[in-house]
């Protein structure tokens, strides 16, 4: 099942990818890219290449969000994330929402039954 939210958040970025070259301002793209070195998504490198080896915002946006597809879903989700919160009217308009896709939701683990247990001590 965690194999298909990996598919689903990668894919969502792809069919999104146009429209974000589009219509992202340099300073959501430099936010981004501060947001995504501080989480360690990227490195210094991957950073400086996308700021400083593309003359257009649209050069960057194209190359960050590339960069970031490249690297998986984590690397995907944090996107979403700090896209969600550096411009919300652009993630509206992509239609992004952030939400853990990447982790498989697991029940809590269960030693004893509610059942075996009263105020906290075995039965």
């Amino acid at each position: 099942m965690a194999g298909i939210f990996v598919l689903l958040i990668e894919e969502t970025l792809i069919q999104k990818r146009r429209l974000f070259i589009h219509s992202v301002g340099e300073g959501t793209i430099n936010g981004l890219l501060d947001d995504l070195l501080e989480d360690r998504v990227i490195n210094q490198e991957e950073m400086s290449k996308v700021r400083d080896e593309n003359d257009t915002v649209m050069d960057k946006a194209r190359v960050l969000i590339d960069l970031v597809i490249g690297k998986g879903c984590h690397a995907c989700e944090k996107f979403i994330q700090h896209l969600c919160v550096e411009d919300p009217e652009l993630a509206h308009k992509l239609r992004l929402r952030y939400r853990t896709t990447c982790e498989k939701k697991r029940p809590p683990r269960r030693t004893k039954s509610s059942s075996q247990l009263t105020d906290g001590k075995e039965t």
